[in-house]
């Protein structure tokens, strides 16, 4: 089955955001959540890991693979 880009993570994405550095203390959980995350995932799906919360949720669709930008 095939899901919306949202699902799956922008890699540079995740990059900018990890050079810009961490805004406050839930960017450097949820960065460091998606970096070990990375070490695991076999597909980059958001199925694959456990995004709680608003925080983490409004988090994620900054570095998702959400339109053509990804």
């Amino acid at each position: 089955m095939l899901k919306g880009r949202n699902n799956y993570l922008c890699p540079r994405r995740l990059e900018a955001l990890r050079r810009r550095g961490p805004e406050n203390a839930d960017e450097v959980r949820v960065i460091a959540k998606m970096l070990i995350w990375l070490g695991e995932t076999e597909i980059g799906d958001l199925s694959e890991i456990n995004i709680v919360g608003p925080t983490e949720r409004a988090i994620w669709s900054r570095i998702s693979a959400a339109d053509e930008g990804c």
